[in-house]
């Protein structure tokens, strides 16, 4: 994943977390948002 919101949203929307990682059910994705915010702004 690209650091851009519109990626993040993009995964957020397929459900790409909790396939990647296996897990069953949604995952809290608020710390990779903050991150992919802050360096969305840098550039």
């Amino acid at each position: 994943m690209h650091f851009d919101p519109a990626c993040l949203a993009k995964a957020e929307r397929k459900r790409a977390f909790p396939r990647a990682l296996r897990v069953s059910g949604p995952l809290d994705t608020s710390g990779v948002r903050s991150v992919v915010k802050r360096f969305a702004t840098e550039e």
